[in-house]
């Protein structure tokens, strides 16, 4: 049922790796690898080397949300960080983690899950350009618009209030 489990996930475009937090390393899958950029599958790393991946802009906040969640301050994590690819490209990647307890050494273990969205994220960010820019088009439109109707209103004001007899 794991392997059925973990061929969805790859499927989907899911990369798995899981970190035992005893120790320093942690046990990726080929779907993490090939996401990150790997030519060829890695099945471990050091916890270091995976930060190093993060954004340095988003890695301290990352960081500490990671330890909260384990230190059980947060009740589940999901995060969309940057982390580089080995292309040396910055790729978005939406996060979700879950902890367990090892049965056999009693450890706490993190299991995490990357997915690449990155193609939505420059798509929302396109589309907020595009946002920004009907609103500023609008806005520039209603003040043309609204400067000769103010002049043409106060003219015909005046216009009213005089005594002109033609």
């Amino acid at each position: 049922e794991k392997e059925r489990l973990v061929g969805v996930l790859h499927n989907a475009g899911f990369g798995l790796w899981e970190w035992d937090t005893s120790d320093d390393n942690i046990y990726c899958d080929n779907g993490w690898s090939k996401l990150v950029g790997f030519p060829n599958p890695v099945k471990s790393l050091r916890i270091s080397r995976f930060y190093a991946l993060i954004h340095p802009d988003e890695l301290a906040n990352f960081k500490s949300e990671l330890n909260d969640f384990i230190n059980a301050k947060q009740p589940k994590f999901h995060k969309v960080v940057r982390v580089r690819h080995l292309s040396g490209k910055w790729r978005h990647h939406m996060l979700h983690a879950s902890l367990y307890i090892n049965k056999q050494n009693q450890n706490l273990v993190l299991n995490m899950s990357h997915s690449d969205i990155t193609e939505q994220r420059e798509s929302e960010l396109s589309a907020l350009a595009a946002l920004s820019t009907r609103n500023q088009f609008f806005a520039r439109v209603s003040h043309e618009i609204r400067t000769p109707l103010n002049a043409i209103i106060g003219l015909s004001s005046f216009l009213k209030e005089s005594d002109l007899n033609a």
